[in-house]
């Protein structure tokens, strides 16, 4: 016989010597290249079996000792994997089944065709035992792939339940193999049950089909998202029937995430790039944040210049949250931490780019509650929202406000949302701050247009008012001069001039020299050249006094005047001049206060009333800007000389007017 091996070592337990040599005759008659060792008891073979290292044991069940069952048994208890074949007496059928049943390979009958036999029994088992080893060597290399792979492997019974699991089902969803063997998966995963059900998944199983590219998400314990990528196959028993689904799942959550990052950045950022006011714009994220989260509630808060933080664009917010502005220095809460950027403060709340998100409200709110003191928000919690995140707006450094999602179910906005809006929001800080620089350049322009026109008429003006002057001043004393001139040329030729009539001739040549140096005073004042912009705003002082006695004026001048350059004191002069004709005018203030000072390397000045002030929003907003010329004119010398003009007034609050310039040598 042809058995596939070089030699074949086989061990005989048996006690009658003639029948072990009539049995290693008719052995050796097929097997030419075949060891045999001959044991008179079971005893003697154990001794020696892990030094000889048969292949294959034939053994007698009548023997002094330990008979041949309780030899299987003991090489059955200590898990030796030897074909072992039994030799039985004539008519002992129910020892050969209790030998089978103690796993012995096969048994032979001592018989007349018992030596014929002999052979046939020891290839069919030494084949089987080669069989049983590949296989066993097959199952050994795909428990190594499947316990070592990166993927998870599993299979599912018809009755969905687990009935293998490799061990990155640990890393994946923190369950280990243990603890899913012999469960449902609506057991353990139910909102995976529901997606396979959805997909018709078990249909496609029940029917022999494999499964290919299928995307679930699993919800684990900490609330954490996974997303997996399922392929696999049916399992078939020898009759074609499926008895089992075999399957891959692969971990996506990081390829998934980043693919919609990468979309969801290019989607805003057309956004961004397609809106040039800031209504569009804020409504055009709210859109897409939307479709990105799938939650009901989405909406923009930004900071204004009190300090507070209204929605400037939502969508499903209710009227009583929307119409509550928020103040960053009254309230608290966590849209006023996110803003204000004290978040890092808590950091077991907040994540490292300092965004504020749960996903079980009731029981956050249930610990946070009794932390807070002062007035607290609480819109969210009132209105039963379990999936809250606030991601912080971001301009630069500094933070203008926040992006706000909500829903009434849990999990709905995993930490991988939470990282992709906070992206979002430095793209949105990115375009509000550009459309808000848009916006002032478009603002600087209709100013300088309209400066420019009224900046023309004015001059017109100031020519009709300056040739009225000269006209009705100069022109009359010059006219009174000549006519003096004559009457006394008249006068001289009769003989008849006097000191008097020279004397008149020299008052109306004095009036019209004041009324010469009066319209170049109001052109350019001398005393600027001649005493310094110091003197000429006690000046400038003393003058608003005069026309106004019921104003006191309070003045610092903290600077020398060397230290001002020649081309700003003309500037400083002009913004002094025109701040106290709108004192004048329109004020009715009691008190000024003019500070002039050299500091932390800036030329300062300010110019404060208690007067009644004006709305300055409404002044900002108006379309003829003829009404705010001279505002308009302070601001527009300030920034020609490479200045900053600022301007705060409030209805009765007064008027503080601020400039400065860098100090230059």
């Amino acid at each position: 016989m042809d058995v596939d091996m070089e030699f074949l070592k086989l061990a005989i337990i048996e006690d009658e010597e003639a029948h072990f040599q009539l049995m290693q005759r008719a052995i050796r008659k097929d097997f030419t290249q075949v060891f045999i060792y001959h044991f008179a008891d079971a005893g003697g073979f154990l001794e020696k079996m892990h030094e000889i290292q048969p292949d294959i044991v034939l053994v007698d069940y009548l023997m002094p000792g330990m008979d041949g069952v309780e030899f299987l048994r003991h090489m059955q208890k200590a898990c030796i994997e030897i074909p072992i074949i039994m030799i039985t007496g004539q008519g002992d059928e129910r020892i050969a089944v209790r030998a089978m049943k103690a796993g012995a390979a096969d048994y032979v009958v001592k018989s007349a065709e018992f030596f014929r036999l002999l052979p046939g029994k020891i290839e069919k088992a030494v084949r089987e035992q080669k069989l049983k080893n590949s296989l066993s060597a097959m199952e050994r290399r795909f428990k190594d792939l499947a316990e070592n792979a990166s993927d998870w492997i599993w299979e599912l019974d018809m009755e969905g339940r687990y009935i293998y699991s490799n061990p990155v089902v640990e890393l994946i969803s923190g369950y280990c193999a243990d603890d899913i063997t012999g469960k449902g998966l609506y057991d353990v995963f139910p909102e995976r049950e529901e997606e396979f059900r959805k997909a018709a998944v078990f249909e496609l199983i029940s029917l022999g089909r494999p499964v290919q590219g299928f995307v679930s998400r699993l919800i684990l314990r900490e609330g954490r998202e996974v997303i997996l990528e399922t392929n696999g196959v049916p399992v078939f028993n020898s009759v074609g029937k499926v008895v089992a689904f075999r399957g891959i799942d692969r971990d996506i959550t990081q390829r998934t995430w980043a693919e919609r990052t990468l979309l969801a950045s290019h989607n805003f950022l057309e956004i961004a790039n397609s809106h040039m006011e800031m209504g569009p714009l804020l409504d055009g994220f709210i859109a897409e944040v939307k479709k990105l989260t799938s939650c009901c509630v989405a909406g923009i808060r930004l900071l204004d210049a009190d300090g507070n933080i209204p929605y400037q664009a939502y969508d499903g917010i209710s009227t009583e949250v929307r119409e509550d502005p928020l103040s960053i220095h009254r309230c608290h809460g966590m849209c006023v931490d996110v803003v204000s950027g004290s978040g890092d403060r808590k950091p077991h709340l907040f994540t490292e780019g300092g965004s504020f998100y749960m996903n079980n409200a009731k029981k956050f709110y249930a610990d946070y509650l009794g932390q807070m003191t002062g007035p607290v928000c609480l819109h969210c919690h009132r209105l039963g929202y379990q999936s809250i995140a606030l991601m912080p707006v971001r301009v630069g450094n500094g933070i203008t406000g926040l992006i706000h999602v909500a829903d009434f179910e849990e999990n709905k906005v995993p930490i991988e949302i939470v990282s992709l809006l906070e992206n979002v929001g430095l793209i949105l800080g990115t375009a509000i701050r550009r459309v808000q620089m848009d916006e002032a350049l478009r603002q600087s322009e209709m100013r300088l247009r309209s400066l420019s026109s009224r900046l023309l008429n004015a001059q017109e003006e100031e020519r009709k008012v300056i040739a009225r002057e000269i006209h009705d001043s100069i022109g009359s004393g010059l006219s009174g001069i000549k006519l003096g001139l004559q009457l006394n040329q008249d006068k001289l030729k009769k003989g008849a001039l006097t000191a008097e009539s020279l004397q008149y001739l020299v008052s109306i040549t004095q009036r019209a020299l004041d009324d010469a140096r009066k319209i170049m005073t109001d052109l350019r004042p001398s005393m600027l050249d001649d005493l310094g912009l110091v003197l000429t705003i006690n000046w400038l002082c003393r003058q608003l006094t005069t026309i106004c006695p019921q104003i006191q004026i309070e003045q610092l001048l903290g600077v020398e005047e060397a230290d001002i350059p020649e081309h700003l004191k003309i500037v400083i002069f002009r913004v002094i001049q025109e701040s106290f004709n709108n004192i004048a005018k329109y004020s009715k203030a009691k008190k000024v206060c003019v500070s002039l000072v050299n500091e932390n390397g800036k030329i300062e000045l300010n110019i404060r009333d208690n007067g009644k002030g004006f709305d300055l929003a409404a002044v900002s907003n108006r379309k003829d800007y003829a009404s705010g010329l001279g505002l308009n004119s302070m601001r527009e010398r300030v920034d020609l000389s490479r200045g900053v003009f600022s301007l705060q007034s409030a209805r009765n609050k007064g008027t503080i007017i601020h400039a400065s310039w860098p100090h230059v040598s």
